[in-house]
């Protein structure tokens, strides 16, 4: 309930954001005051997805992410402009795991109960995020015709397009332990036990929501002919909610599967925790998003 609210509460700041804006603009237009600026940019390539981990292993680190985006502009006077726009921005990060082990307790085909166990020298996960943000924004800026400094602040909410996730594992090895006979199986490999070696999943899909952020940015706006500009600049999108929701686990990180026991099923840090039980490996994903920002500007 408190993460609803919470949820509630950003979607009102936003909203209450471009209401804001959007009076700015008609009483701007009824005055028939300012110009207009359609722009296209590129930005990156620190965005990232930052996470928590729960336990006391891994290491998790930014693999930087770039996104494209248009943008549409409207001049109050010659220091003050509105704006809307769409973005295309990509996230990614990964977290790694050395000398990793686990285990779980599951069945085989016959429904004797074991302890899977597997062990790994390393063992990697990627994720990666793709929202559809939809920035507002208000701009300052000031100086000469030829060369500008300005500085904007806004509200975004970035739609998920796609969240994906993939793993990779080095020296993998599993087995079984039968605590009725006090038995390890290391072996036979058919059944799912013994040295697998390098071993990757596929991409597989990674449940994310909406996110809402704050919007930052700094810079220089360079004249380059009659009305075609070039903005230099650094941004930073500081995010107010998580795009996963944090649950408890649903597994093991990695599963056995009685039915085709070569086939191991490879879950995601989000949704498995160390035996199969209590708070997840890591929880708390949010999108940020650093860098630098190029953007090319036609005046309307």
């Amino acid at each position: 309930m408190m993460n609803m609210n919470r949820l509630n509460r950003y979607k009102h700041i936003i909203l209450s954001g471009v209401l804001l804006i959007a009076s700015m603009g008609l009483s701007a237009q009824s005055e028939n005051l300012g110009s207009r600026e359609f722009s296209f940019y590129v930005n990156g390539a620190f965005s990232y997805l930052n996470y928590q981990l729960n336990h006391d292993e891994g290491d998790r680190s930014g693999r930087g992410g770039v996104g494209f985006g248009l943008q549409y502009a409207y001049y109050l006077n010659s220091h003050w402009s509105v704006s809307a726009g769409l973005e295309v921005q990509q996230y990614r990060s990964q977290v790694v795991f050395d000398d990793f082990t686990g285990s779980y307790q599951t069945t085989d085909i016959e429904g004797e109960s074991f302890e899977f166990r597997y062990s790994a020298a390393t063992y990697r996960e990627r994720q990666s995020v793709t929202l559809l943000n939809v920035p507002v924004r208000i701009q300052y800026e000031r100086g000469s015709d030829d060369l500008k400094f300005y500085a904007s602040g806004g509200l975004a909410m970035g739609l998920p397009i796609r969240g994906i996730f993939k793993t990779t594992a080095f020296d993998l090895n599993t087995s079984a332990y039968f605590p009725q006979w006090d038995a390890l199986l290391t072996s036979p490999k058919f059944m799912g036990f013994g040295s697998w070696g390098f071993q990757k999943s596929g991409k597989q899909d990674l449940d994310v929501r909406s996110s809402y952020a704050f919007l930052l940015e700094a810079g220089v706006k360079k004249n380059l002919k009659e009305k075609r500009n070039l903005y230099v600049g650094i941004f930073a999108n500081i995010p107010f909610n998580s795009v996963v929701k944090t649950a408890e686990t649903t597994g093991s990180l990695i599963s056995y599967n009685a039915a085709q026991p070569t086939k191991l099923t490879y879950n995601t840090v989000l949704e498995s925790s160390p035996g199969g039980e209590g708070s997840t490996y890591a929880g708390h994903m949010k999108t940020i998003g650093l860098g630098l920002k190029l953007r090319y500007a036609f005046a309307l």
